[in-house]
């Protein structure tokens, strides 16, 4: 069983991903999910985790800045964004898991199932590297 954790300032969202997660992959549990990333800057660090879904625009502070102030240790990120375009063909080039809001159920499945066949992980330096060209400096 895969331990997952959901972040994102949508309340909505969380729901709907893990309704999907529940319905097309059984293999993850949702562990924990945070409305807000300072309490998932919290919360995060003591939390068993295989995988992290994470919004990458959020009030405050956005996804990148979140994954990159929690200390570093092995989990894979899916990134999951409502924003097409730049963002979306960055987050591709680079290789890194992502999600295009509204979730669609089977890019769901294959991307848990990529997460659990190759157990991909974003060091600290390919995570500012990746903020840096989806965000800016």
């Amino acid at each position: 069983m895969m331990k997952a954790a959901i972040v994102d300032d949508e309340p909505r969202s969380i729901e709907m991903l893990e309704w999907l997660l529940a319905a097309y992959c059984p293999e993850v549990e949702v562990a924990a999910r945070f409305h807000a990333p300072e309490a998932a800057l919290a919360g995060l660090p003591g939390l068993p985790l295989d995988v992290l879904f994470c919004d990458i625009a959020m009030p405050t502070l956005n996804g990148f800045d979140l994954l990159l102030a929690l200390p570093e240790r092995p989990f894979s990120v899916v990134f999951v964004t409502a924003h097409n375009g730049p963002i979306q063909r960055t987050l591709k080039k680079s290789g890194a898991d992502f999600l295009l809001k509204p979730v669609d159920d089977g890019e769901l499945a294959a991307t848990v199932r990529k997460i659990s066949r190759d157990r991909p992980t974003l060091s600290q330096a390919q995570l500012a590297g990746l903020r840096e060209r989806v965000i800016g400096p």
